[in-house]
């Protein structure tokens, strides 16, 4: 499911940030694990920008899983484990998740959380929730700070 890769890319940068202590050899060791993630999971990124349910299928994107995966993206490029490549699709997956805030701030487009089992997830019913709401603000507040990063660069 996307929430279990989701977990590994943010959970790595976080972790990241706290082991800065470490000898270069052991921080290399996590900037390969941050790549390995990165380019194991950003092509299997939708058209919309945004990831599927099950990662590796072809179903309607789960905003609540996405909004997971850019906030470890982002986080992981603001960090400098991952290339400034990464910064465009993050910011398609970005702009596809303001599409899902309603007007009272909560993220649509969230697939169910495994009630009533695989079939309800593969569907293309989805729900309105609040539970990734911040991890939808990170996303958006790290990349945003990429940004002015990569222009300040130019």
């Amino acid at each position: 499911m996307t929430w279990l890769y989701a977990v590994a890319l943010v959970g790595h940068p976080l972790a990241w940030m706290e082991v800065q202590h470490l000898e270069p050899a052991d921080r290399a060791q996590l900037r390969a694990v941050a790549d390995w993630h990165a380019a194991h999971h950003v092509w299997r990124q939708l058209d919309s920008g945004l990831w599927s349910v099950f990662i590796d299928r072809d179903l309607e994107p789960d905003t609540s899983g996405s909004a997971a995966m850019l906030a470890g993206l982002a986080i992981a490029c603001s960090l400098g484990l991952l290339e400034m490549d990464a910064v465009p699709r993050i910011g398609a997956g970005v702009h596809s998740l303001e599409g899902y805030i309603s007007a009272d701030g909560l993220l649509r487009g969230c697939a169910q959380l495994n009630r009533g089992g695989e079939a309800l997830q593969v569907s293309s019913y989805r729900v309105i929730a609040a539970f990734a709401m911040g991890l939808a603000a990170r996303a958006h507040q790290e990349w945003l700070a990429i940004g002015q990063t990569a222009l300040k660069a130019d």
